[in-house]
Parts: structure tokens; C-alpha cells; sequence
């Protein structure tokens, strides 16, 4: 009896002894305290560059990165009829947006020289922040002199010896390039609201001269900045400045020289623009 006795007090007191926390070395110590700084940093690290979709997250959640989230960004409160709450729309969770604008000259003297009708289309690029792919369609109307300077070259059907004036001219254009949504100018209005954008694209366009009812076809780049503003977490209006440049050519006429049969376009214009988010 008294040898189990021994043997039972032998190993409480030896199971005791193996639960007693054991004092960690120096050495030990600083090796932990080196890998929870490395573990700190890759989470900042990741925080910053792998952050996290906004889809999954919470606005609390998103509010409280707002260095990460808010940047570029907004979080809307809309009133609800009863008043009584606010629901919320994080602009960053936007993937869609369809475009219609309405332009026409830049020069307040001639506005009505130039009308443009623009329809477009953005995808949000995931792997590119606040970078959005986008296409255009667009129809614009002109006066030649409003859009071009009269040419002079040589040659019997040289498009230089037409003069046009103020004749009417066609361009149907498409256009396809990237765009950018940021918000400079917010801190300035003191809205959440407000947001700009800007585009370059490379167009194709084809274009009727009415004076000679010849066609013209070419590559051309257009530009564009918009400052917007977003009613509700759907639908926006706002301005845009668009700038566009066209080459054209067409068809040759027996040996005709390139320069002979090619017309340079440009102009600058100014319209209204609305849109819808999704």
C-alpha cells in the first residue's frame, strides 16, 4: 500500500512539474519577437496592396480604412421615405456604366457650328484600380471651316481646290481605349459626390464630304475630361471636354498623291453628359 502510495505522489508531483510554465531563453525571446514583427508587416503589406474585395466587406469595415477604401472613393447615404434611416452605397463595388453625351462647339460664338451625339459603354478593369476599359460610339455633325482649314495642293481632282466654306460635314466615329475615375476636385466642392474622369481612345472614323460627296476613312485619338455628379448610387450627370483629332484619306483617283487626297480633322467640344452605374 505504501509503495502505491509513493507512485501516486510521484507522479502528481511530476505531472504538476510539466504544466509549470518553463521561463524562455533570451535567444528564444527575440526570435519570436523578430517573426511577429514580419507577420506585422506582411499584414500592412497585404492590407495595402492585396486589399480585400469591397463586395464582402461591411461600410463600418470600409470606413475604417478609408485610407485604403475612401481614396478614390465614396460611401452615399440615401434618406429612405420614412426618414427614419439612411441606406448606404460604396461607389467601389460600381463594375458597369453606360454613358450618353450631347455636345457641341467650344467656341461660344459658333456653337451650334458642331452637335455631337455619343453613346458609351465601361467595364471596371479588376486589376487596375479606378481603370476602366471603354468604347464609343459617336455621330457629329459640322461645318468644314468649323473643324478644318481650307487646303491648298495641286492636282485636276486635288481636294485642295474645293472650297467648302461652311458646308455641312458627317463623321460616324467608334472608339475603344481606357479610362480613369478619380476625384480631385471633391475636397474643393466639399462633396463625397462629385467625381471626374478621363479617357483616351483610338478611333476609327468615316466621314462624308458633302461638298464633293466623296468618302473619307482614318484612325484618329480622342480625349475626353468629365467632372460628374452622382445623384443617387445609380445615376449621374455632369459636363465633359472632349478633344479629337482625325487624319482621313480616301479612295485615290487615278495616280492621285496621298497628300492630294487627305484631310486633317480636329476640334475641341463641350457637352452635357448622363449615366448610369451597375
Amino acid at each position: 500500500m505504501k509503495k502505491l502510495i509513493t507512485i501516486f505522489l510521484i507522479l502528481l508531483i511530476s505531472s504538476v512539474y510539466a504544466q509549470k510554465p518553463r521561463k524562455k531563453s533570451k535567444k528564444k525571446k527575440m526570435k519570436e519577437l523578430v517573426e511577429q514583427e514580419k507577420r506585422d508587416r506582411d499584414y500592412e503589406r497585404d492590407r495595402l496592396f492585396k486589399r480585400e474585395n469591397p463586395d464582402k466587406l461591411k461600410t463600418t469595415e470600409i470606413n475604417q480604412f478609408k485610407d485604403i477604401f475612401l481614396y478614390e472613393n465614396s460611401v452615399l447615404y440615401e434618406e429612405t421615405a420614412d426618414e427614419l434611416y439612411a441606406d448606404d452605397y460604396y461607389t467601389g463595388k460600381d463594375n458597369n456604366r453606360f454613358f450618353m453625351t450631347y455636345q457641341f462647339s467650344s467656341d461660344y460664338e459658333e456653337q451650334g457650328a458642331l452637335t455631337s451625339l455619343e453613346f458609351g459603354y465601361q467595364r471596371k478593369m479588376k486589376n487596375f484600380k479606378d481603370t476602366w476599359l471603354t468604347m464609343t460610339l459617336k455621330r457629329t455633325v459640322a461645318e468644314y471651316d468649323e473643324v478644318a482649314n481650307e487646303m491648298t495642293s495641286s492636282g485636276t481632282n486635288a481636294d485642295g481646290n474645293t472650297q467648302r466654306f461652311s458646308e455641312k460635314q458627317t463623321f460616324t466615329t467608334v472608339g475603344g481605349g481606357v479610362g480613369y475615375r478619380f476625384r480631385a476636385l471633391s475636397d474643393l466642392v466639399q462633396s463625397d459626390r462629385f467625381f471626374e474622369t478621363c479617357h483616351a481612345l483610338l478611333t476609327y472614323s468615316s466621314h462624308l464630304d458633302n461638298a464633293t460627296g466623296k468618302e473619307y476613312n482614318g484612325f484618329g485619338l480622342n480625349t475626353d475630361y468629365g467632372l460628374h455628379y452622382r445623384s443617387s448610387s445609380s445615376f449621374y450627370y455632369g459636363g465633359k471636354l472632349s478633344h479629337n483629332i482625325l487624319p482621313m484619306v480616301r479612295e485615290p483617283i487615278d495616280d492621285e498623291k496621298r497628300q492630294q487626297r487627305s484631310i486633317v480633322f480636329g476640334w475641341t467640344s463641350i457637352g452635357f453628359e448622363i449615366g448610369y452605374f451597375y
